[in-house]
C-alpha cells in the first residue's frame, strides 16, 4: 500500500526492477529501456538507456563486473573499458554493451554534474548465455563518448544532419554530418581504426568550414568499426586542440549473407592465412591473405584480428628499418612517431630504441644548419669579393652535396646556386643528404679544399662559412681517416717526406757504413 502506485508490483516484479539510488532521481533521470534490473544478452549484445528529463547535462560513467560464480569456465581477463561504447542522442545516453565470453555480468552507472562530483546512480546484471561471435574490442573509448555533447555545445556546434554518434555505412557509400557554428572556431578530423593508422585513413575523411557551416563527409576503406573524432580550438587561441565530438562507424557489405557453414576451401583460405602469419615476415602476402578471407566473408574466429595486428607490425617495422638502413631522418622519425603512437609500440621497442639512438649520434652539424635562418645564408652570398676561406668552404659544400667541382670555378657560380630555392635550395639539399653515397674521390678534393684552412678561420669570415666547415669536415672524416689509416707510416726529414720502409733501409745502411769506417781506422 504504500509503493504508492495505481498498480502495485507484486514482490517477484520488485526483486526484478533496477537498483536505483536517490541521486538517480535527483538528477531528473529514466531509464527509457525496458524497466528490468535483468537484462539478456542477444547474441553477445546489449543496450541500456537513460534519458534526462531535463535540459540539463549529466557526466554519466559506468563500471563493469564479471561475476565468475556464475560463469566457472571462464578465465578471459577483459578490458572491460573497450566493451561498452557510450552513444550520446539528444536528451539520452545509449550504453551499447559486447560480450566476448558468456557469463554474469554486473552493470553499473555513475554520474554528476562533472566527472569530480560523480556519484552511484544505478545499476542492472546483464546475462550473457552466447558471446559475440565476430567480436572485436572498440577501435577507441574517448572520454566524451559517442554524438554531441555538452562540450561540443560549449564549442557552439550543433548537429544539424540525422545521424547519432553510431553510424552503419553500408559497403562502399559514404556519409554526411553536418553542424551550425555558431563561435568563430577552428575544426580538424582524425579518424581511429584498431590496425590501420591514422595517416592512411586521412584520404577517406573531407572537412569543409563555410561560415556557420561545417561539412563533414567521411567513408571506410574496408568493413569494420572506426571512429571519427572531431577537434576544435578557437582561432584566435593559442591552446592545443579539444576533443568535441566522436562518431563510432560500423560498415560491413549488406550484400554477402552470412556463411552458415565452411567448405573444405573456405578451411584452406583459413589454413593458409594462419601458416602466412607464422611464416611471413612481408606484409604484402599479409593483405593477400586477409583479402582473400575477405573476400569469401568467412568468420573471424580471432584469426582476422590478428592477421590485421600482424600486417600493422609489420608495415611499421618496414618503415623503421628502411629509415635506419637509408639514416634518413625525415623517413626515420615518421616511422618512429608512427610506431610510438600504435598499439604496438612496446613489441616495436627495440626497432624504436635503435632509430632514436641513430637520430641522437646523427650528424649535429646537419641541425645547426638546418636551424640557420636564411638571413645568414643571405649575408653569405652578399659577399663580391670573398676571402679565399669563404670561397673554398662553399665549394667543397656543394660539391659534396653532388655538384661538378669544373662548374664551380667562379664565386658567381656558387652564388647563382645559394640563391635558389624550393628543392633547389641549399638547405633542402642539406636536409635530403645521405652521406652513405660519398665517392672517395669527391672526399679526397674537398679535403683538399678545407685543409689549407682552419675552423677559426672559417668563423672569422662568417658565422655561416663556419657552420659549413664543420659540416663537410665530418662528413668526410671517417673516409680521410680510412684512407690515412691505410698508408704507410712517414717520417719528416729535411727532404721531405720518406717512406718508413725506405727510411729504416737507410739507417741500415748508415749504420754498416760507419762499421766499416771503425774497422778501417782501428785496423780491426
Amino acid at each position: 500500500m504504500w509503493q504508492l502506485l495505481g498498480k502495485p508490483h507484486s514482490i517477484e516484479k520488485f526483486l526484478k526492477l533496477p537498483v536505483v539510488s536517490q541521486a538517480f532521481f535527483d538528477h531528473h533521470l529514466k531509464i527509457s529501456s525496458r524497466l528490468n534490473g535483468i537484462r539478456k544478452a542477444k547474441h553477445g549484445s546489449c543496450i541500456i538507456s537513460i534519458k534526462r528529463m531535463d535540459s540539463r547535462h549529466i557526466f554519466l560513467d559506468h563500471k563493469f563486473e564479471l561475476i565468475a560464480s556464475e560463469s566457472p569456465d571462464v578465465d578471459v581477463e577483459l578490458d572491460f573499458k573497450f566493451l561498452v561504447a557510450v552513444v550520446h542522442d539528444e536528451r539520452k545516453t545509449h550504453f551499447h554493451m559486447r560480450f566476448p565470453v558468456e557469463g554474469m555480468y554486473d552493470f553499473k552507472v555513475f554520474g554528476g554534474a562533472s566527472e569530480s562530483d560523480s556519484e552511484f546512480l544505478c545499476s542492472f546484471k546483464v546475462n550473457c548465455e552466447e558471446p559475440k561471435l565476430r567480436f572485436e574490442a572498440l577501435p577507441l573509448v574517448p572520454e566524451i563518448g559517442f554524438g554531441p555533447c555538452r562540450v561540443t555545445e560549449r564549442f557552439g556546434m550543433k548537429l544539424v544532419s540525422k545521424v547519432t554518434g553510431l553510424i552503419t555505412i553500408r559497403g562502399p557509400d559514404t556519409i554526411e554530418i553536418d553542424f551550425k557554428v555558431l563561435k568563430d572556431i577552428k575544426v580538424i578530423a582524425e579518424m581511429i581504426h584498431q590496425t590501420t593508422p591514422s595517416s592512411d585513413l586521412e584520404e577517406y575523411i573531407s572537412l569543409k568550414q563555410h561560415n556557420d557551416d561545417l561539412f563533414i563527409t567521411v567513408g571506410v576503406p574496408r568493413n569494420g568499426e572506426y571512429v571519427l573524432k572531431l577537434h576544435a580550438k578557437h582561432r584566435r587561441s593559442n591552446k592545443d586542440f579539444i576533443n568535441v565530438c566522436n562518431f563510432l562507424l560500423m560498415s560491413e557489405d549488406p550484400k554477402k549473407p552470412r556463411k552458415p557453414f565452411e567448405s573444405a576451401g573456405d578451411l584452406m583460405i583459413r589454413q593458409q592465412l594462419m601458416n602466412t602469419l607464422k611464416t611471413s615476415k612481408n606484409p604484402e602476402d599479409v593483405q593477400m591473405a586477409i583479402d582473400k578471407l575477405n573476400k569469401e566473408d568467412l568468420p573471424d574466429d580471432g584469426w582476422l584480428t590478428k592477421a590485421y595486428e600482424r600486417l600493422e607490425y609489420l608495415k611499421l617495422a618496414k618503415a623503421l628499418r628502411n629509415g635506419i638502413n637509408r639514416k634518413n631522418a625525415d623517413v626515420l622519425e615518421k616511422a618512429i612517431q608512427d610506431a610510438k603512437q600504435s598499439s604496438l609500440s612496446d613489441k616495436l621497442n627495440n626497432y624504436i630504441r635503435e632509430g632514436e639512438q641513430m637520430l641522437q649520434e646523427a650528424d649535429n652539424n646537419s641541425m645547426f644548419i638546418l636551424e640557420m635562418k636564411r638571413t645568414t645564408i643571405s649575408e653569405v652570398h652578399r659577399y663580391k669579393k670573398p676571402k679565399p676561406v669563404m670561397y673554398d668552404v662553399m665549394k667543397a659544400t656543394y660539391i659534396l652535396l653532388g655538384e661538378k667541382p669544373e662548374s664551380l670555378t667562379t664565386w658567381d657560380a656558387i652564388v647563382y646556386l645559394m640563391r635558389m630555392t624550393s628543392r633547389n635550395s641549399l638547405l633542402y639539399k642539406v636536409k635530403q643528404f645521405d652521406k652513405n653515397y660519398i665517392d672517395p674521390s669527391t672526399a679526397q678534393e674537398v679535403d683538399r679544399l678545407l685543409k689549407t684552412h682552419t675552423l677559426e678561420e672559417a668563423k672569422a669570415s662568417s658565422a655561416g662559412v663556419g657552420t659549413f666547415f664543420m659540416w663537410a669536415s665530418d662528413i668526410i672524416k671517417p673516409l680521410t681517416k680510412v684512407k690515412k689509416s691505410t698508408q704507410p707510416k712517414k717520417e719528416q726529414t729535411t727532404n721531405g717526406y720518406k717512406e718508413e720502409d725506405t727510411i729504416h733501409t737507410t739507417e741500415k745502411a748508415r749504420r754498416r757504413y760507419l762499421h766499416y769506417i771503425m774497422r778501417y781506422q782501428t785496423g780491426c
